[in-house]
């Protein structure tokens, strides 16, 4: 991205930032603000970098003009307000990146590495790479706008089907479809989607669940139902992801999962960012 893009960036996070308090609590000091820390966590995931170099980088760009910074902070100032903000006000800066109030919602899951050990180089020295976990992010992403609208984060291996219900709760707005793969497929989805949430279900169904004997006539109406058109709308979220990782890195600095949960949504922010500026710009 130019000069340009990377100015609008930060102006469209300002803007988004009124929705944070300016002080954690009452005894934050007065030299930065909570507005000002959150948005240069959001650049330097934006950016890719360490907590140093990217207070080193601050040094000689003038982002602290752009967001009013009195003085550029240490980078434990960032790492210890990272720990301190919490996911919840986090997530609430996340909600407040798109202005979307209906939604087509298409859900799939990724992973993060969290090891920092080089693939290339266990392969070149033969070091035998045993199963690990990784960071599992599961996303409801607006197919119109491409943009992420609800998240969800555990330690993987995990069930698909697990992770559902609390994306879906999470997301701000009118639901007019949801649209998944077959590892979301079950009897409480469907009845979730379309009883509560009062939407189009384009879950898909596994032929192989519905015998001749099942009783869940509402998985039998969605099967007969099914919109394959619009079920096409779901490798929007592979593109989602691509960009995603490319952009931003495919693994995680962090080591607690509470740190990674952070790190994730601070991605998702800069993503969502990066998207609303390329939106304003074909309007």
């Amino acid at each position: 991205m130019n000069g340009f893009s990377y100015i609008s960036f930060i102006q469209q996070a300002i803007e988004v930032a009124e929705c944070l308090p300016l002080k954690l609590t009452k005894y934050s000091q007065d030299t930065f603000s909570c507005r000002q820390l959150v948005i240069l966590l959001i650049l330097r995931q934006k950016l890719n970098l360490s907590y140093r170099r990217f207070t080193h980088l601050l040094e000689i760009t003038k982002i602290p003009d752009l967001i009013n910074l009195k003085r550029i902070p240490h980078h434990t100032t960032l790492y210890k307000f990272a720990k301190r903000i919490g996911t919840k006000m986090i997530e609430r800066f996340l909600s407040s990146t798109y202005s979307a109030r209906q939604h087509r919602i298409a859900i799939d899951a990724t992973g993060f590495k969290i090891n920092t050990q080089s693939e290339y180089m266990a392969l070149r020295f033969g070091i035998e790479t045993k199963y690990k976990h990784f960071a599992k992010l599961t996303v409801g992403m607006n197919t119109k706008t491409q943009q992420v609208v609800g998240a969800a984060i555990h330690t993987g291996p995990r069930n698909d089907n697990k992770d559902f219900l609390p994306t879906i709760k999470k997301i701000k707005g009118r639901i007019l479809s949801v649209i998944a793969d077959k590892g979301y497929d079950s009897r409480k989805n469907h009845e979730y989607v379309i009883r509560t949430l009062h939407a189009k279900s384009v879950i898909c169904v596994s032929d192989k669940k519905i015998s001749s004997h099942c009783r869940s006539t509402l998985r039998k109406r969605v099967l007969n139902n099914f919109d394959h058109a619009e079920y096409g709308q779901r490798n929007k979220s592979e593109t989602v992801f691509s960009i995603l990782k490319n952009c931003y890195g495919s693994k995680l600095r962090s080591r607690s999962l509470y740190m990674r949960r952070i790190e994730i949504l601070l991605k998702l922010i800069a993503y969502n960012l990066r998207r609303g500026c390329y939106l304003r710009l074909s309007t």
